[in-house]
């Protein structure tokens, strides 16, 4: 079996590029976790074990992370509601494109 790829090497994320990374045996060591987000370093670290339905969940989810924080929300929210903010709006913006491929067009579209 193939090892798994990354799904992206970087993500633009307000005008700043993150690195996406392969940290698949830091992040196992640590406590299982499927992925984190460095804000202040411009990187997400992703478990490259999970499934690719979950991997697509996580990277949003991190980006979400990312976006958070260069928004300033820190700053206005709570610390101990972050996660459980950015995990329900992750898996239901990640759903939310993925049910509806006419409204990612439209969002993409040039002009």
């Amino acid at each position: 079996m193939r090892p798994p790829k990354l799904p992206v090497k970087s993500l633009d994320i307000l005008g700043k590029p993150f690195a996406v990374e392969d940290a698949t045996a830091v992040l196992e060591l640590e406590d299982g976790t499927l992925g984190k987000c460095a804000h202040a370093k411009c990187f997400i670290m992703l478990n490259l074990s999970q499934n690719r339905a979950q991997l697509r969940d996580t990277l949003l989810h991190e980006a979400f992370h990312a976006i958070y924080s260069e928004m300033g929300l820190c700053e206005d929210i709570p610390e101990a509601l972050e996660e459980t903010i950015i995990r329900r709006l992750a898996t239901g913006a990640l759903n939310l494109l993925r049910a509806n491929p006419k409204l990612v067009d439209f969002l993409m579209e040039k002009q």
